[in-house]
């Protein structure tokens, strides 16, 4: 969770780290 805060900045983080799930089975 933290590494996901500091790459995005926040939700925008939380979402791309799920889009990243997404891409990156």
């Amino acid at each position: 969770m933290k590494k996901v805060i500091i790459i995005g900045g926040g939700a925008a983080g939380f979402f791309t780290a799920i889009n990243a799930k997404e891409m990156n089975p």
